[in-house]
């Protein structure tokens, strides 16, 4: 009998780790997560984790594609959720030049000294928050109200580890990891150790789980830009 498994997927991982430069960005999530955990498996829920993105002049619509994408996944997959983290602006210090490298040997640099380093800039920096300690949080929680028998992870984020040993140690739930195929030879051992499957989100099944152009019965369509 297939186990019920609920598939919990960190977008922002998944995007730099399988999507990002490929044309398989319009993905059908339970059909490719249900593709690579197979017959063994019931996917009964699919929890998408993520932040809003801040639209750039280079990139002025970015939010509209990744909203008409969550709406194509609220229309289309069965028992979604969408949990939202967000993002936060941080000041960071980045060489002028790709080269520039401070030396190695080096002793630390006070924070009001790096301006002294020569070709470095402090910069500002949107960074995602949130969805990290939303995910892992949610993977206890639906693992202490037996929610499911399995757990499938989409993401190569080792800070989900602890939430992961902990579903699997005190609330015998198997654990499935399934990487996004860019991080298939560096997959963290914290991640590896509680996992009773390790598989890999492969180019093949992107291309094969692609959502319709137009979803039927909304106005939603794929952005021209994908």
């Amino acid at each position: 009998m297939a186990i019920d498994t609920i598939a919990y997927v960190d977008g922002f991982n998944l995007y730099f780790g399988a999507l990002k430069d490929t044309p398989y960005k319009w993905l059908d999530l339970h059909q490719a997560i249900s593709s690579r955990l197979g017959p063994d498996f019931n996917l009964i829920g699919l929890k998408y984790f993520t932040a809003m993105v801040i639209p750039t002049t280079n990139n002025p619509k970015v939010l509209e594609r990744q909203n008409t994408y969550l709406r194509a996944l609220s229309a289309t997959q069965p028992n979604f959720t969408l949990i939202k983290g967000k993002y936060k602006l941080r000041e960071i210090v980045r060489p002028k030049l790709a080269l520039a490298r401070w030396p190695q040997d080096s002793h630390p640099i006070a924070p009001e000294d790096y301006e002294k380093i020569p070709g470095y800039v402090w910069v500002s920096s949107w960074e995602e928050k949130g969805s990290d300690v939303n995910l892992a949080i949610q993977i206890v929680a639906d693992a202490a109200k037996n929610h499911s028998k399995a757990i499938c992870l989409i993401s190569n984020d080792s800070d989900i580890a602890g939430a992961l040993q902990i579903a699997k140690n005190d609330f015998q739930k198997k654990i499935v990891l399934l990487t996004p195929w860019k991080y298939r030879q560096k997959i963290p051992n914290e991640l590896k150790a509680p996992a009773d499957l390790l598989r890999v989100l492969n180019e093949v099944t992107l291309k094969d789980s692609q959502l319709p152009d137009q979803i039927e019965g909304t106005p939603l369509s794929k952005p021209l830009a994908w």
